[in-house]
């Protein structure tokens, strides 16, 4: 991507309105590019101004009263009789509103969390920075991550079975750092990222933006597969990896 093709793209970066490849293509030349990178920065800071500076007006306390005196009082007295059905109906709202603002806010969050995964597996490939330490060697490979993440990653070598290992990286996900454990299949990778805590992963088998995805929970670490590969390589991957020790 060249710089004016960044450039008009830079405000829906901003907003992340941008698909995967487009957004992961944006931040791969803010990272090689100085002069865009200011650029975004001056946008966001202006952005921060503007939302600093917006004057926020209260109604005044005597509005509500002149409100409810001027509307027309057509309305006649209900029973008492019918406030218990009247409080059980207001209760089963709440109810309702709870728990759709509850499942809205986790299908947020696990919508964010696919986007995250399928950005950091699309950026390393089109940045090229697929791994930080490149071996085929486990022994190689799981040292690296000592005392980069506070956990031992479990990295078996699948090259028998049809999965090479690579190397490794370390990713941010969730404003957390994560391990990236990368795979070959043919002429795919699989990225198996590893970490501990929140956020939570989506499990189970899903895709996002083209990419097949499958997270479970496992002795105290969430992981997660990400590829292009088939969605059978993928489980065939998957099905190696928790059948390892």
């Amino acid at each position: 991507m060249d710089c004016p093709d960044a450039r008009r793209l830079l405000d829906a970066h901003l907003d992340e309105e941008l698909d995967v490849v487009h957004d992961a293509a944006v931040a791969a030349h803010l990272d090689t590019c100085p002069a865009c990178a200011e650029a975004a920065l001056a946008r966001a800071e202006q952005r921060q101004m503007r939302r600093e500076k917006i004057t926020r007006h209260r109604a005044p306390a005597e509005l509500a009263p002149q409100i409810r005196a001027a509307l027309p009082r057509t309305t006649a007295a209900r029973p008492a009789a019918w406030w218990p059905q009247a409080l059980a109906l207001a209760a089963s709202v709440a109810l309702a509103a709870l728990v759709g603002n509850w499942w809205g806010a986790r299908t947020a969050r696990a919508d964010s969390l696919l986007e995250e995964m399928t950005a950091v597996h699309a950026r390393a490939r089109l940045t090229g920075h697929v791994t930080d330490v490149e071996s085929s060697d486990r022994h190689t490979v799981k040292p690296w991550f000592a005392g980069r993440v506070d956990f031992a990653p479990v990295v078996p070598n699948l090259a028998e079975q049809g999965f090479p290992l690579t190397g490794g990286r370390l990713e941010r996900l969730g404003g957390r750092t994560v391990a990236a454990l990368v795979y070959a299949r043919r002429k795919h990778s699989i990225d198996l990222l590893v970490w501990t805590g929140d956020p939570a992963p989506v499990r189970g088998t899903t895709s996002h933006a083209g990419y097949s995805i499958i997270g479970w929970q496992e002795g105290g670490l969430n992981c997660t597969a990400v590829s292009d590969v088939a969605p059978e390589d993928l489980a065939a991957f998957v099905n190696l990896i928790r059948a390892a020790k």
